[in-house]
């Protein structure tokens, strides 16, 4: 299986979403999946071949101006003969896929990491989605599969609305061995000796919601907070926390600006609470907060309606969500996890517990690879040969599903495909609970239909046998 991911950018550019597609890359290609990546930068020396910068000339409402991408992508094609496209949305440049027939010939999976908010706090960003749409609906119309990186963000979303047919969740994850256990300290700025340690980390940009954490903290003695990130909204800030601060007093609030990746682990890993206090749904998941979670730091976020950034914080149980821009209820849930260092301290484990069982990135690229499969149900997967897979086909076996995945646990046969079948109980969360792989077919499929979904997964990953089973548990 080859796949060309259409990117924004890729690392070394700070971003939640470049940091998931260079996670989603080097796990596709370590599992046998050829994939690559064309995305926006200068090329840097030490790129890999699989990844191709096209350089920018400028921005325009936050889109970048790439105009060499088209010939990119066309090159790009023919140098790597994807068996599918893979879009990154939002992202202009992804729009040139429409006009190239070799981009046309292939499938797409468009992975849908946020809308273009129609924002009430820029009119520009307004007025440039109503260019942006007719292309985006267009885009959203020729893709075969639609991956959303969470259920409120779906529900809540505009522009996916007719495409709901298409459309499946798939959490964004976070390749948790590139943090390292022990972060050490870095590059990283130091708290104030006796203080309560707040961080947070992001584009200092209008959604953010910085302005809400200054207001909540400056009037909090004992509590300081830390913003990492560099952004237009830096000198508004600045004038912010001088405001709030009274004079002859040192600020309890410092702009950090950019910092490295050792350094920003270290201030994770030394932080008493990370807090995002993002206030519109362009903030779709914030997987800052999965970082926070792989060092036990319990999250403060705001209760965003829509936003899957509440979502994972109590999918996780790590921690607490806030009513948006409400200083008052920020400075109680602050006041709450100071109090209570047991609470804390629960919140962060909870979370840790939960990267590695939801948000791991194992699960995301074999959830991501079974779309792949669908739309390209022919092409191979190289991978090395494994010896059994065992495939349950089931429809509503809630009830029995677990018990028989335990089973065959316990007498050593760890492989274990389960193709959910178009269940309207919680046969498929049961069963990746019982520490199964889930399969969630578009279509209904039937019995046989479903075994034959599992016999083609085992083919594309390398298995030299398969035992089918039922999921009721009436037989061995």
């Amino acid at each position: 299986m080859r796949v060309l991911h259409i990117g924004k950018f890729f690392p070394p550019h700070p971003g939640g979403m470049e940091v998931f597609l260079a996670d989603l890359v080097c796990a596709q290609r370590a599992r046998g999946i050829d994939a690559a990546a064309l995305v926006h930068g200068q090329p840097l020396p030490d790129d890999p071949e699989w990844l191709m910068r096209v350089p920018v000339w400028g921005h325009l409402v936050y889109a970048p101006l790439a105009p060499g991408f088209r010939t990119a992508l066309a090159a790009a094609i023919r140098q790597f003969h994807p068996d599918v496209l893979h879009l990154h949305l939002p992202n202009t440049s992804a729009f040139w896929a429409l006009l190239l027939l070799p981009a046309r010939d292939l499938p797409w999976v468009v992975h849908w990491h946020s809308d273009v908010v129609v924002s009430r706090i820029r009119g520009a960003l307004a007025l440039a989605y109503r260019l942006y749409r007719p292309f985006e609906q267009a885009v959203l119309d020729r893709a075969e599969r639609i991956l959303v990186t969470s259920p409120p963000y779906l529900e809540a979303s505009e522009p996916l609305s007719r495409w709901r047919d298409k459309c499946t969740v798939i959490p964004l994850a976070l390749d948790s061995g590139r943090l390292p256990e022990h972060a050490g300290t870095g590059s990283a700025p130091s708290w104030r000796e006796g203080n309560f340690r707040l961080l947070s980390i992001g584009r200092l940009t209008y959604y953010k919601g910085f302005e809400t954490l200054i207001r909540a903290v400056s009037a909090m003695p004992g509590v300081e907070l830390l913003i990492v990130g560099e952004g237009a909204l830096r000198p508004t800030l600045e004038t912010l926390i001088d405001e709030f601060t009274p004079a002859g007093i040192e600020p309890n609030i410092r702009l950090l600006g950019g910092i490295d990746d050792a350094g920003k682990h270290a201030l994770l890993q030394d932080c008493d609470v990370f807090c995002l206090a993002s206030r519109e749904r362009t903030e779709a998941f914030g997987i800052v907060l999965l970082e926070a979670m792989r060092y036990a730091r319990p999250c403060i976020v705001a209760d965003l309606p829509g936003s899957g950034m509440p979502w994972v914080v109590r999918e996780g149980g790590a921690g607490v969500a806030v009513p948006v821009e409400d200083v008052a209820a920020w400075r109680d849930a602050i006041r709450a996890f100071q109090r209570d260092p047991h609470y804390r301290e629960g919140c962060g484990v909870q979370g840790q517990r939960a990267l590695c069982k939801k948000f791991a990135l194992d699960r995301c690229v074999e959830s991501i690879a079974s779309e792949y499969a669908a739309v390209v149900p022919d092409a191979a997967v190289d991978a090395p040969d494994k010896e059994l897979l065992i495939v349950i086909p089931a429809r509503n076996e809630a009830e029995t599903v677990a018990a028989v995945i335990r089973s065959l646990h316990e007498a050593g046969w760890r492989d274990v495909i389960v193709v959910n079948d178009q269940s309207t109980d919680a046969t498929g969360a049961i069963a990746a609970a019982a520490g199964a792989t889930v399969l969630s077919p578009v279509l209904p499929l039937g019995a046989w239909g479903a075994m034959q979904t599992g016999i083609r997964y085992a083919l594309r990953h390398g298995y030299r046998q398969v035992v089918t089973i039922d999921a009721d548990g009436q037989h061995e």
